[in-house]
């Protein structure tokens, strides 16, 4: 061949491929104008970033809220604070009527500081004069009881005679009195009287001498003499008490006594804290309706303490899906009150054990939303997005697109003579588009969508779809 021909067909043949290339080109133009024309939406595989994630809806929670109630009933004596107003913690809102309780408490203090003295003088024990008197009445009763055993001593028996001796004269200086007067023509009547009786006074005086004289000699019956053993054994029970005190038990008993006492006051004085209404935290009052004279009573609530210095969403997730949450997980949050605007939040806990309703299990799971300047509000309906998984600088395909048949997922193209299906290895699936692993190459075209017939003019000419 000669080399001028040779050129020749070069040339030919580097046309022809142009030419070709040309055509390819105004034909895939044309085809997606027939597409566009017959209402094919095409769409190219390009590289993003996916999120995969579970969707849940809940209501807005504040971070705390509380009844607020008394924990004591009463007649309300004061209140502090107006429905809507911001409290703080320990704040006093309302009190009762107290004046019964402080007179208890004044009468449980007395009795405090009685058993105190109680303690006090029981540990210090007896007293030096208490036992010198308990020491002299065991002697005493010693005495009596030796006396019965011993008989009368020469001095008692003397003593005794000298009585009667003295009766003797009294009585006689009575009968000379008597007799001087009755002798007395000048004495009156009463006078003579007033005489005898003087000697009949003293003849009994003389008969009572006489019986203590002979009471000396009388042996003591055994009554008398257990009688005074018992007293001496009361008294040196008693005077061995006084020395041996205080016992161990002694001071036991004070000391429970005090205790009992000072309980009995602290008691009094937590309900006379019951009294007053407090916040128990920094939040506003929501629902207060309380006035002067009230009556209340425990566990009743009398409005709503609400702190929404930050917010939370509990939402339920399917036992299907709570595998793919954790905490720590970030989550978008739009409020239907404020459509289209996405509040950061976090994924916080995640309930141990589920709920069980007709068959299905649910776990609670607490996202906690990030400061906004959204003005919300509690239980404001909310969609949650927690995301479960991101991948980055990967394939996507539009998720409009996807089928699946029982050989698996595959998204439609336009071919050279008909519509291809490209089965293709997905990953991480998101809400809009979903990873490709294999399949399809970057930049390379496929079908949203389309209608169910339409045609398209291909390479080789106008193909039809049915």
């Amino acid at each position: 061949m000669s080399k001028k021909l040779r050129n020749v067909i070069i040339i030919v043949v580097v046309v022809a491929a142009i030419a070709g290339g040309y055509y390819i080109v105004q034909q895939r133009n044309a085809a997606t104008q027939a597409s566009e024309d017959s209402q094919v939406v095409l769409a190219t595989v390009e590289r993003g970033s996916v999120e995969a994630v579970v969707v849940a809806t809940g209501s807005l929670a504040p971070e705390r809220s509380e009844s607020i109630t008394f924990s004591t009933s009463g007649t309300v004596a004061s209140v502090l604070i107006e429905d809507g107003a911001f409290v703080t913690e320990g704040q006093v809102l309302a009190t009762l009527d107290d004046s019964t309780l402080e007179l208890n408490l004044a009468s449980a203090r007395v009795a405090l500081s009685s058993a105190e003295a109680q303690l006090a003088r029981t540990i210090e024990g007896a007293s030096d004069d208490s036992i010198t008197a308990a020491q002299a009445s065991l002697a005493a009763a010693q005495a009596t009881l030796n006396a019965l055993y011993e008989g009368p001593t020469d001095e008692q028996i003397h003593s005794a005679e000298l009585q009667i001796d003295q009766a003797k004269n009294s009585l006689w200086a009575a009968q000379a009195a008597r007799d001087a007067a009755a002798g007395n023509p000048l004495a009156s009547s009463s006078s003579i009287d007033q005489a005898e009786a003087q000697v009949l006074n003293a003849e009994v005086g003389v008969e009572l001498a006489q019986l203590q004289y002979d009471q000396l000699f009388t042996e003591p019956n055994e009554t008398t003499i257990k009688s005074a053993e018992l007293q001496v054994a009361q008294a040196r029970a008693n005077l061995s008490s006084l020395l041996s005190s205080p016992s161990a038990e002694e001071i036991q008993i004070a000391e429970a006594s005090v205790e009992q006492a000072r309980i009995s006051v602290q008691l009094l004085e937590n309900q006379l804290d019951d009294l007053e209404l407090t916040a128990a935290f920094d939040g506003y009052v929501e629902g207060w309706d309380v006035n002067v004279g009230d009556l209340v009573t425990p566990s009743v609530p009398l409005a709503t303490l609400i702190d929404n210095s930050a917010y939370h969403i509990n939402v339920y997730i399917d036992e299907s899906e709570i595998g793919q949450i954790a905490a720590g997980q970030n989550a978008n949050i739009e409020v239907d009150s404020f459509s289209g605007q996405i509040i950061k939040g976090i994924v916080e806990s995640i309930d141990l054990v589920g709920t069980s309703a007709q068959g299905i299990v649910t776990y609670g799971v607490r996202v906690n939303l990030e400061s906004t300047d959204l003005a919300l509000r509690p239980q404001l309906t909310s969609s949650v997005y927690i995301i479960t998984s991101t991948k980055d600088d990967v394939l996507l395909v539009s998720n409009r697109a996807l089928r699946r048949d029982s050989d698996g997922k595959y998204v439609e193209v336009l071919g050279t003579t008909s519509v291809d299906a490209i089965y293709l290895e997905t990953g991480l699936v998101g809400d809009d588009y979903t990873e490709i692993i294999s399949g399809l190459d970057e930049g390379d075209e496929y079908i949203v969508s389309r209608p169910e017939s339409f045609t398209f003019e291909g390479p080789f000419g106008v193909i039809n779809v049915n």
